[in-house]
């Protein structure tokens, strides 16, 4: 573990980490950010902002929360990293602004978790599979604006993307009252140019702007943004993006591609979990 301030210390010690006792009650927290503008600028590689990251095979955490608490103004602050391969996080929360949770490679499974943020929250490589998770949008900075996702496949041979599967993406408590003071909300954008999206069997409040998605890098012909069997007043596709690489899914043949046995392989190593999952569609 490296600390953030200079890469010539390293931290050389064992870290427990025990079942949570609640994900209210079991935190790990602080304050680590990229960039921060309040008369003066501090800068940060945002590699360094992470509160937590994991790296070793099959972790799992339950009842956890884990919080950057840098806030809005600080832009990029990681509150969680996950390089870890068949990793499961049951009834977790991941709690930040900008960049909250950092997917950063290999196979990731989410169960009834808690995600908050305001721009990319949920962000990286990794192939990862959200199953009834509460996605809280928080209240930006003015000129701030409201991303969910942003998916960062770079090649067209290896696995990635994002499946949000019977998950719920509404406001946070901060947002509720002042929703309509800020532009609209945006389910994703492609990071890189073979970025894939999909949210299906989910509940997508009015906060989400019609378009539903964004192209701030230019990947909108190469990437897969997807949508099926979505509900809630920000659901209908009827004013959605007109690109080549948005869908919506009529055929469950192909959302169940997005599944977590067919996405993350996740009937091989998930049983063994103690975490519950829906292998499937939840519905047909």
């Amino acid at each position: 573990m490296w600390s953030s301030d200079s890469i010539s210390n390293m931290l050389n010690f064992k870290l427990e980490i025990t079942l949570g006792k609640f994900r209210l009650l079991t935190r790990i927290d602080h304050e680590q950010f990229s960039k921060k503008i309040n008369n003066k600028i501090i800068v940060k590689l945002l590699w360094f902002t992470w509160i937590v990251e994991v790296w070793s095979k099959r972790f799992i955490a339950v009842n956890m929360t884990f919080r950057n608490t840098a806030g809005p103004e600080a832009q990029q602050a990681v509150a969680f990293l996950s390089g870890s391969d068949k990793s499961a996080y049951y009834q977790c929360s991941f709690e930040g602004y900008q960049d909250t949770l950092y997917t950063f490679h290999s196979r990731q499974f989410y169960k009834q978790c808690q995600i908050f943020g305001t721009v990319d929250f949920i962000f990286g490589a990794s192939p990862a599979v959200f199953q009834d998770c509460d996605i809280l949008l928080r209240k930006p900075l003015p000129e701030g604006g409201l991303v969910v996702t942003a998916n960062g496949q770079k090649f067209s041979n290896l696995s990635g993307g994002y499946s949000l599967q019977g998950c719920k993406i509404h406001a946070a408590d901060d947002l509720k009252p002042v929703v309509g003071q800020f532009a609209k909300a945006f389910l994703g954008r492609p990071w890189f140019q073979y970025s894939e999206t999909v949210y299906m069997e989910s509940f997508i409040d009015d906060l989400v702007d019609p378009q539903g998605w964004l192209d701030s890098w230019g990947y909108k012909e190469t990437a897969y943004c997807g949508e099926y069997k979505n509900s809630g007043p920000g659901s209908s596709t009827d004013q959605r993006v007109d690109w080549p690489s948005f869908h919506v899914i009529t055929d469950p043949n192909t959302a169940n591609q997005f599944t977590v046995a067919e996405f993350i392989n996740g009937t091989e190593w998930l049983p063994t979990y103690g975490v519950p999952f829906v292998s499937g569609l939840e519905t047909l």
